[in-house]
């Protein structure tokens, strides 16, 4: 099955952008950032895997190669300290970049705020999503609908500038990787999507 090739290919990382957030790895970490880390890992992970088993897979979907978290997506007390950790606002920000991915060769940068995706809002996203939490997910499932190599234009807030950028996505695996807290398992699939513990490929992965 090829989700289970994809357990076993996973831990092989490739490099990413991640920002000075996750470039201070030799400090000492708060939860915050190490759960940025965590994602950052997992998306390089990610896209590496759904790249190369493309022509593999019998499902495909769209991909642009970035990482987004929500402050949104965490519990309501802590998200003073996830925004003073971790730099997030009130918008969902692009947090890496993979490096050759089409956001990245669109100009697309770690740190960039998203307002809309061709036009629709992200207040729209928020009102069409089944848990608010999950904005960034239905930003990543609406980029996932397309179709392979069509264009989609981010508009995004970079350093208080609105800027409009288009990108031409790229044909990926349709598998996601998604990161869990749970310490039961290592990894499991349930045949189309891969969830991966936080303590296990991620541990062994470095992001610098």
């Amino acid at each position: 099955m090829l989700t289970s090739s994809l357990l076993l290919l996973a831990a092989q990382a490739v490099p990413i952008d991640d920002t000075a957030r996750a470039r201070a790895i030799d400090a000492p970490q708060s939860w915050p950032v190490a759960i940025q880390r965590d994602l950052v890992t997992l998306g390089r992970v990610e896209w590496q895997m759904r790249r190369s088993a493309v022509d593999r897979c019998p499902k495909t979907a769209a991909a642009a190669g970035i990482v987004i978290d929500y402050a949104g997506a965490y519990n309501e007390g802590d998200r003073p300290l996830v925004r003073q950790e971790t730099g997030l606002g009130n918008l969902p920000q692009i947090i890496a970049v993979a490096p050759g991915s089409p956001a990245d060769m669109a100009g697309i940068r770690a740190g960039d705020e998203i307002t809309a995706l061709d036009g629709k809002t992200t207040r729209e996203f928020l009102t069409a999503a089944s848990d608010p939490a999950l904005l960034a997910d239905e930003i990543q499932d609406r980029i996932s609908a397309r179709k392979p190599s069509s264009e989609i234009t981010f508009s995004i807030v970079r350093n208080d500038r609105q800027l409009a950028v288009p990108i031409r996505l790229a044909a990926v695996c349709s598998a996601r990787f998604i990161l869990k807290a749970d310490d039961t398992i290592s990894a499991h699939s349930d045949g189309e999507h891969v969830a991966v513990r936080r303590t296990s490929i991620l541990a062994g992965s470095d992001p610098a």
